[in-house]
Parts: structure tokens; C-alpha cells; sequence
């Protein structure tokens, strides 16, 4: 009840992208830095609005891609605490190359993020001429960097391990995730009935995309099936291996 969860919402993607839309999409280098700051802060400030007055807590839940814009959010927001979640390299493409259509990474060949842009440039090649699983690959591997090297250099987040952190892991959720994040009050309050309810939450498969699907559907985490094909194999290690190590190390 003193909490309040904005999940994945569009308006917040839009705004930390603004200005790499404007370059991209319009060619064109006029888009104040200072004013798309503003903007971000507007768009969070509107949609955190509530006339609830116990929420102590905001929590926002990004879409993965504006991971990559990290850098501004700490910025903004530099006493906020924030996590970074991250799954095997494999698993990660093969879970993001599921649907091609409508493939976050596959819009980013068309649309690069200025940290995207450096990683192609780190290992010169061609956004146009990379294959499906070669551009989402590269897409990923660029979202690590930015974690990492936030995370590395100003002492702050936490990287978080779906499959060692998250997955069937109560203990690591009740006594580091949930109290890094303030919750340690409410745990404390009634240790059993927060256990419970965290193995509860990681039992259900539920829509965190804020669209209107209101079905969760119970699941066997352990017994997900990802199909993990060569091409998938062959572009995670290619382009993901070193951020994955990386990542491990900063873990440490």
C-alpha cells in the first residue's frame, strides 16, 4: 500500500529516446539536451501523480532498451536506487529474437542508441549488414556495457543475475533485493508473510509490458524452454561473450 509501480510505460521510452529519434529518424542534431532532461522529469513527475497520500515508495520498471540511457536517469535522479537484471547471453537473444516483427533490437538497426553506435564502431561493422540475431545481439551487448560501466564507475546499482539472483531464489529476493531497494521495514513487519508472497510473485508469469492483458498464468520457472538454435549460439558469443564476462567480474 505505500508503494507505487510504474511497469514499462511508453511515454517514459519515448522521452529518454527523444533525442536519438530526432538523429536518427530526422537527421537532425537540434534537440537540447537540456530540455529532453526536462522532459523526462515531466513525463515521471505526471505519471507518478497520486492522491494517495501513504505511497512513500515510487518504482519504476524500464523497458530493456532504455537501459541504455541509464547514465541520464542516474543524472536526474542520483540518490535512486536501481538494479540492473540480466539472464545467460543465449538465453537473453533467444528470448528477444521470439518475435522478429515486432523485435525491440531489430527497430534499433534503423534507430541506435548512442551506446549501440560505439559498439558497432568497437567492432566495425555495419548496422544494415548484420543478421537478425547479429543486431540483437549487439543491441544486448551494448546494454550490458552501459550497466557495467555505470555500476563500475559510480559505485552504485546492483547487476542482478536472473538465473543465480532471481530464479526460484527467495532467499537472495528477501535478504538483498527487496531490502536494497527500502524494503527491509516491511519485510521486518512479518518475515514469513513477505517469503511467501516472493515465492508467490516468482511462481506467476505475469504482463509487465503495461499492456491490457490482465491473464497471469502459473509456471514452472525451472522448466522454461528456450530454444537456443546455432545462429543464436554463434551471434551471443561473437558479440555478447566479453560484456558477459565483464559483467560477472563487476559482480564480484
Amino acid at each position: 500500500d505505500s508503494t507505487l509501480v510504474i511497469s514499462e510505460h511508453a511515454a517514459i521510452r519515448d522521452a529518454v529516446s527523444a533525442c536519438d529519434v530526432v538523429r536518427n529518424r530526422y537527421k537532425s542534431e537540434n534537440c537540447s539536451p537540456a530540455m529532453q532532461r526536462q522532459l523526462v522529469q515531466d513525463v515521471i513527475s505526471l505519471l507518478s501523480r497520486t492522491s494517495n497520500a501513504s505511497i512513500q515508495h515510487l518504482y519504476l520498471k524500464l523497458p530493456s532498451a532504455s537501459s541504455a540511457y541509464l547514465p541520464m536517469l542516474r543524472s536526474l535522479y542520483p540518490d535512486a536506487k536501481w538494479a540492473f537484471v540480466y539472464r545467460k547471453a543465449e538465453d537473453a537473444l533467444a528470448k528477444t529474437t521470439q518475435r522478429k516483427r515486432n523485435s525491440t533490437c531489430i527497430k534499433s538497426r534503423r534507430n541506435p542508441t548512442t551506446a549501440l553506435s560505439a559498439k558497432s564502431n568497437e567492432y566495425n561493422v555495419d548496422l544494415e549488414q548484420l543478421s537478425h540475431h547479429e543486431i540483437c545481439a549487439l543491441h544486448l551487448s551494448s546494454l550490458l556495457d552501459t550497466a557495467i560501466r555505470e555500476h563500475d564507475e559510480s559505485g552504485t546499482g546492483m547487476l542482478v543475475s536472473y538465473d543465480d539472483d532471481i530464479l526460484s531464489n527467495a532467499d537472495t529476493m528477501v535478504n538483498v533485493i527487496l531490502p536494497y531497494f527500502g524494503l527491509q521495514e516491511d519485510i521486518d513487519s512479518n518475515p514469513q508473510v513477505a517469503r511467501d508472497h516472493v515465492i508467490e510473485i516468482l511462481s506467476m508469469r505475469s504482463n509487465t509490458s503495461a499492456r491490457l492483458n490482465p491473464e497471469d498464468k502459473q509456471w514452472n520457472a525451472d522448466g522454461e524452454n528456450i530454444e537456443v538454435s546455432e545462429e543464436i549460439g554463434t551471434a551471443s558469443k561473437v558479440f555478447m561473450s566479453n560484456s558477459m564476462d565483464s559483467i560477472k567480474r563487476s559482480r564480484l
